[in-house]
């Protein structure tokens, strides 16, 4: 799947489970290496980069990544549906753990 298709795919996954999207745009005066969206619900926030099946992060992106989880943030990079869920378990499981 290309990251446009995959983009496609994750805009109407997030809509049809109540998410809301917020698309970051890079360019002049953007953070280097900003993640594609940021993604909202129930109080949890996710930075979420897509890539296509060949994609890979730059590394400005890595960095960006470390700062964001360095600072307590959450960060997905997805090349899948099942990618962005899995993480979501994750977080969630690991919320529950620390109750």
């Amino acid at each position: 799947m290309t990251e446009k298709e995959l983009t496609k795919e994750m805009k109407k996954y997030w809509k049809n489970n109540g998410w809301l999207a917020i698309r970051n745009q890079q360019n002049i005066g953007s953070h280097k290496g900003l993640a594609d969206f940021i993604v909202l619900k129930d109080g949890m926030h996710i930075f979420v980069e897509l890539k296509g099946e060949k994609g890979r992060q730059s590394p400005i992106q890595k960095d960006f990544q470390k700062n964001i989880e360095d600072n307590g943030g959450n960060y997905c990079l997805c090349k899948s549906i099942d990618d962005f869920e899995n993480y979501v378990n994750l977080l969630y499981m690991n919320k529950w753990l620390q109750i």
